[in-house]
């Protein structure tokens, strides 16, 4: 079970801030709504994956709990003379993500940051762009140039799909190799009906292809709820 985590973001410069940091567009996110986002690095990476639910007094950031102190910490540098305040929430020590729900969100294609793939991917390479979570619109956020400049540059060569394995449910970071070559890195992963199910970040020259973990599991091509462009057939 995933540990989940929560970091409070209020203040009157609350919205402000985070429409700064983060690559969704938050400006018409109302009270009770919630968002995807992703935090980068000046280099594009993810540093995380969170929900962002609006509320009355603030913002709620929903992420995995490993990642909720080096979150803050490093948010923290960014806030300088705004008027915000942030607030790990206290977590339930039971609390997290059950089985049923960490195969839900590999089969509905969310991706999930962790601390060992922290800055790996940058967020068209986890479909983020796919999925509503950046607003190539609004205003700068750090990694904005890279993720613009990948979007104006034409199709992304890699891509998150989803795979069913072999096996007990991989960790992140996991290599998938096609033959002798490493194609890919396991994003997240969980036990299904048949051995596990897992979403890959992986080279689309090995998409539909079955692909293998150093140990030898075979992962086997699946479906996502939602189309990739890329291997759209004109």
């Amino acid at each position: 079970m995933t540990r989940t985590g929560k970091i409070h973001v209020a203040g009157a410069d609350a919205r402000q801030f985070l429409q700064g940091q983060l690559t969704a567009d938050l400006a018409g996110l109302g009270p009770g709504e919630a968002r995807l986002a992703a935090w980068c690095s000046a280099q594009g990476r993810v540093l995380c994956v969170v929900t962002v639910a609006a509320g009355q007094e603030g913002f709620d950031l929903t992420l995995p709990a490993e990642l909720v102190a080096d979150v803050i910490h490093r948010l923290r540098r960014y806030v300088l003379r705004a008027r915000v305040s942030l607030e790990a929430q206290s977590i339930d020590s039971t609390a997290g993500v059950g089985p049923d729900e960490e195969l839900a969100g590999v089969r509905s294609g969310l991706p999930e940051i962790y601390p060992g793939t922290s800055e790996q991917w940058i967020p068209q390479m986890l479909n983020l762009d796919l999925l509503g979570a950046i607003g190539f619109s609004k205003g700068c956020y750090p990694g904005q140039e890279i993720v613009t400049r990948t979007r104006h540059l034409g199709r992304v060569k890699r891509r998150m799909l989803r795979y069913q394995c072999e096996g007990v449910a991989l960790a992140p970071g996991t290599a998938l190799h096609l033959g002798n070559t490493k194609v890919g890195e396991v994003v997240r992963s969980a036990a299904g009906p048949e051995g596990s199910e897992c979403l890959a970040v992986v080279d689309l020259e090995a998409a539909g292809q079955t692909l293998v973990t150093a140990t030898g599991a075979s992962c086997n091509p699946q479906p996502l709820p939602y189309p990739i462009p890329e291997l759209v057939k004109a």
